[in-house]
C-alpha cells in the first residue's frame, strides 16, 4: 500500500511539475526522474519537494545521506519532545507567561480578557502586535497599525483581530535599525534551533528571515558568529545576493545582538526539560534581543548545494548533538 501511496503522490499534479522543472534544468528524462525520487524516498525518506530544494538530483548516493529530510527531522520531535509540555510551549499565551523575562514586552490575551482591558492595552499604543495560538499559522506575526489614528473605531479593530483568531495581543518593539535597513515593512527575524541534550543546550541551525514585499520571506544561513554567509532564498528556491525591495547586501550582513540572542535561547531553553528540540523566533530590537516565540516543531535548515558551494548537509551536526544516528 505504501508503494502504491506514494506512486499516486508522484503522480499528483504539484509532483509533475517539479518533475518538469527538474527535466527541463538537467536535461534527464521525467521517467528516469520519477524513479529516482521514489528511490530517494524509499532510501532517505526524502519527499519530492525535498529532492527538489535539496537538488538531490545532481548529488551521489553518499551525498544524498548527509541531509536531514522532515521524516528524519519528524522523528527528532516525535522522540524528544514531550506531548503536553509541547502543547504549553506552542500556545502563544502560556509561552508569553512562561518566558516574560525573555519578551521584554506587555501582552494580553483576549481569551482571557474583555473589550475594555483590549481597550486599555491599545490606548496609548499606535501598533501592536498580533498572532495565533494556532501551530499551523505560527508564521503570521502580523502589525496592526495607527491604532491611534483609529481611536473611535477601536471596536472595529478589536472584532477584526478576533475573526482571525489572533488572540495574543502584543506591544510592538522599535526594530534594530540596522535591521530595518535590509527591509522596514513587517519583522526581520532570527530562527535559531535548540537542542537539549540533558547536560547543554546547542544551537544547531541558524538562520535569518528577512521580509520582502507581498508577505515573502527571504531565508539566510548564518554562521556561529551571525554573519550571512550564502545568498539568501525563497520559497520558491530562488536565490538573492542583494534584497529584491531595498537593494541592500544579504552577504556578510551581521546580525546585530547576534550572540546576546543566542545566550537568551540557550538560557531559555534550559527551563523547559521535557522538550528538547525547539524552534526559537528572535527580534531584535533597538539595543537587546527579545523572543518573539517558539515552537515544538522546527523544521531543519538544509540549503541546496549550488548555493552553499557544500555538497553535505547537516546530518552529522544534528547526531552529533542528539547522540544516534538518523
Amino acid at each position: 500500500m505504501r508503494i502504491v501511496s506514494r506512486i499516486k503522490i508522484l503522480c499528483e499534479k504539484d509532483a509533475r511539475n517539479i518533475i518538469d522543472k527538474i527535466s527541463k534544468k538537467t536535461g534527464k528524462s521525467k521517467i528516469c526522474l520519477f524513479l529516482d525520487i521514489f528511490k530517494s524516498y524509499k532510501n532517505y525518506k526524502c519527499d519530492y519537494m525535498e529532492y527538489y530544494y535539496y537538488e538531490f538530483y545532481m548529488l551521489s548516493d553518499k551525498e544524498r545521506r548527509t541531509f536531514v529530510t522532515n521524516k528524519m527531522n519528524d522523528y527528532i520531535i516525535n522522540k524528544y519532545n514531550n506531548k503536553d509540555e509541547s502543547i504549553k510551549l506552542d500556545d502563544k499565551g502560556s509561552f508569553d507567561l512562561m518566558f516574560k523575562d525573555y519578551i521584554h514586552r506587555d501582552f494580553i490575551d483576549l481569551r482571557s480578557s474583555s473589550f475594555k482591558d483590549f481597550k486599555d492595552f491599545i490606548s496609548d499604543k499606535d501598533k501592536v502586535l498580533v498572532s495565533t495560538t494556532d501551530y499551523k499559522n505560527f508564521e503570521i506575526i502580523r502589525v496592526v497599525k495607527d491604532l491611534l489614528k483609529n481611536e473611535y473605531n477601536v471596536l472595529k479593530i478589536y472584532n477584526s483581530i478576533m475573526k482571525r483568531n489572533e488572540v495574543i495581543v502584543e506591544e510592538l518593539l522599535v526594530e534594530n535599525k540596522e535591521v530595518s535597513r535590509l527591509y522596514s515593512e513587517g519583522i526581520n527575524y532570527l530562527r535559531l534551533n535548540t537542542f537539549n541534550d540533558g547536560k547543554d543546550v546547542h544551537v544547531i541551525s541558524r538562520v535569518f528571515k528577512i521580509n520582502k514585499s507581498k508577505d515573502e520571506k527571504l531565508y539566510a544561513i548564518l554562521n556561529e558568529n551571525g554573519t550571512i554567509i550564502y545568498p539568501a532564498v525563497n520559497n520558491n528556491s530562488q536565490t538573492f545576493m542583494k534584497h529584491p525591495d531595498t537593494k541592500e547586501d544579504i552577504i556578510d550582513y551581521q546580525v546585530p545582538f547576534y550572540k546576546e540572542a543566542e545566550k537568551m535561547v540557550i538560557d531559555a531553553a534550559k527551563k523547559i526539560n521535557d522538550v528538547k528540540y525547539i524552534g526559537w523566533d528572535v527580534f531584535i530590537g533597538e539595543d537587546h534581543p527579545s523572543i518573539l516565540k517558539a515552537t515544538s516543531k522546527p523544521l531543519a535548515f538544509e540549503l541546496k548545494p549550488s548555493v552553499s558551494g557544500n555538497r553535505e548537509g547537516l546530518k552529522k551536526e544534528y547526531e552529533k548533538y542528539i547522540g544516534e544516528k538518523l
